[in-house]
């Protein structure tokens, strides 16, 4: 299979359902967390009329890892590369995000064309310090944000993220959260091109994001 026709397969198949849509996340591989539902979770998505696409994306007003204010608006002219997680996930964001990482750095100059992000799904521990610290294992070009927790609920919904504490976790300091996992890229007007799950390699990354630089 080409590269082209990788780029949106992640985001696959928009059902009537009554009023509304949905749309099934496919790609994603079993998550070792302790609830799996996010294996099965159905994320709502927004038509757009006339066209079959899937609506993914939209405005944030939220904070970055430095404590400065920063919008959707303050990443226009490149291309995003976007990944909703939290710091206290033992397996999946690293994953994610050291494959990310590597597939950067392969791509050499022209990684400078694209701008990755980390939105915390997890506003109640990670902090503007504890994102700050967080950055420093991956790409330096990675900025981190959160927020409060109605922002951060907004931006998720933009996005069609799931993450939950599973009822087994509640209670707990150190809950582990059921979220979905997946890279997406945002055109540099931040329009939805593709997308790619935790486990993509990141030779295979850096190949389709090089056809679009």
């Amino acid at each position: 299979m080409s590269s082209r026709k990788i780029i949106g397969l992640s985001i696959v198949g928009a059902f009537v359902l009554g009023a509304g849509f949905l749309v099934s996340r496919a790609g994603l591989s079993p998550q070792p967390h302790k609830d799996a539902s996010t294996q099965t979770a159905v994320a709502e998505a927004t038509l757009i009329k006339g066209t079959g696409a899937v609506s993914i994306g939209g405005p944030f007003l939220l904070e970055d890892h430095t404590g400065r204010t920063r919008s959707h608006l303050d990443f226009r002219g490149k291309y995003s590369l976007v990944y909703f997680g939290y710091t206290y996930c033992p397996d999946i964001c690293p994953t994610a995000l050291y494959g990310l990482t590597d597939a950067l750095e392969r791509m050499g100059d022209k990684a400078k064309n694209f701008q990755p992000l980390f939105i915390t799904v997890d506003p109640k521990r990670d902090t503007v310090q504890v994102l700050n610290g967080y950055l420093k294992h991956f790409h330096p070009s990675l900025i981190a944000l959160t927020g409060t927790p109605e922002a951060i609920a907004k931006a998720m919904s933009a996005y069609h993220v799931h993450a939950a504490i599973p009822p087994s976790e509640t209670g707990k300091a150190d809950y582990i959260m059921d979220h979905s996992s997946l890279i997406y890229v945002m055109d540099q007007r931040g329009r939805f091109v593709a997308s790619f799950n935790h486990a993509t390699p990141s030779e295979h990354m850096a190949r389709v994001l090089l056809t679009l630089s």
